[in-house]
């Protein structure tokens, strides 16, 4: 049985009045109120989070209510988790009652979030921010969710799916000129192709991918595909070349380090800032470990 929160009833509360009471534009405005605190929070909560993909994610949107004091990753990732329920049934209300802006904003925003153990909620409220992205006809919101959703599909190995919904991702951002959703969905499908022992193709894709990202002056993004192609190599047992891979400038590692450090832990996100020599990781284990630490964008 799920237990609700009082101020999760007390909203409740508050909107079956104003369905009742309160004449259509009042309530409207009163809900997309509580909807614009809900994209306000998560956008506050992922600043904490992931700082260094701020740009990757969509501005922030003022809320009349104030948001919650969320002053550290610790704080930022309760909020997120005590919400989550919240936020799916905001997606699926906002999905299906004439907010769809609400709904693309919503999963793009805590879109990393979710990739670290929500695959379950991300892919249901991919769904809806797909059905949305549909109803309004935003072509780049829907590319975004396409390979957000291939995102929660590798996650939990089912690959075909994954490289499908990249695919289609591609198509349309190369239809819309979407550079920035073109570069993710390359990436990501580099990753899919990784870590089923597709080398070449993971090569292929993170390479085009890299390139996309230094065109558009992300670092952040480049310095992904970097630590992503050095996984590849060392899960064929080329050590120089991850290494060299793997020994980017200092700037765009600090970069990659401040978008990873809060969710990934020091440890995974410092891995991918070093170099790696074959005295340090040999064998089966640090191919294992390359699988696993393939970075999704």
């Amino acid at each position: 049985m799920i237990e609700l929160s009082p101020d999760l009833l007390l909203r409740a509360y508050a909107a079956g009045l104003a369905a009742a009471y309160d004449p259509d534009q009042a309530r409207y405005a009163a809900l997309t109120g509580l909807f614009d605190y809900y994209l306000a929070g998560c956008a506050a909560a992922m600043d904490c989070l992931a700082p260094a993909e701020r740009h990757h994610r969509p501005s922030a949107l003022s809320a009349t209510a104030a948001i919650p004091e969320l002053g550290d990753p610790a704080a930022a990732r309760a909020w997120l988790d005590a919400e989550l329920a919240t936020l799916v049934a905001v997606a699926a209300y906002t999905a299906s009652n004439g907010w769809s802006g609400h709904t693309t904003r919503l999963a793009a925003t805590i879109h990393r979030f979710l990739t670290y153990g929500h695959d379950t909620e991300g892919l249901t409220i991919c769904g809806h921010a797909l059905n949305a992205a549909r109803d309004c006809g935003d072509r780049a919101a829907r590319a975004h969710v396409l390979t957000n959703t291939g995102a929660f599909h590798a996650n939990q190995s089912r690959y075909q799916l994954a490289a499908d919904h990249h695919h289609q991702a591609l198509t349309l951002a190369r239809d819309i000129g979407d550079k920035l959703v073109q570069a993710r969905a390359l990436g990501n499908l580099g990753v899919v192709h990784a870590r089923q022992g597709g080398y070449q193709q993971a090569t292929d894709h993170l390479r085009q991918a890299f390139g996309l990202y230094h065109e558009l002056g992300d670092q952040l993004g480049e310095v992904i595909q970097l630590v992503n192609l050095g996984h590849v190599y060392l899960q064929q047992g080329k050590y120089e070349q991850a290494a060299t891979a793997r020994r980017t400038p200092g700037r765009p590692c600090r970069l990659g380090w401040l978008a990873l450090g809060s969710i990934d832990g020091p440890v995974s996100a410092g891995t991918g800032c070093v170099g790696v020599s074959s005295s340090e990781h040999a064998g089966k284990g640090a191919a294992d470990e390359a699988v696993s630490s393939s970075r999704i964008s």
